[in-house]
């Protein structure tokens, strides 16, 4: 049993979930996007989906068990 514990801690270093939504303003808008750690509720938000696959290209080389998710304020809808 001891030996399955140290397993899971291992593989939950390597292991991240995210919630995405996606929405539109209004029916020919763009689709916007956010994305939300699971583990510490944090959220980003995009402006499009191009920036969102984007930052999911990345999270790879840029988080770690030491690194936090790092969090954005939402968009500015008026722009």
């Amino acid at each position: 049993m001891q030996h399955f514990l140290i397993l899971m801690k291992a593989q939950e270093r390597y292991y991240r979930s995210f919630l995405v939504r996606l929405w539109k303003e209004y029916a020919k808008a763009e689709w916007r996007a956010s994305i939300q750690d699971i583990a510490s509720g944090e959220c980003r938000y995009f402006p499009n989906l191009n920036e969102l696959f984007m930052y999911l290209e990345q999270i790879p080389e840029t988080t770690t068990p030491d690194r936090p998710f790092a969090t954005t304020g939402p968009p500015e809808l008026d722009a």
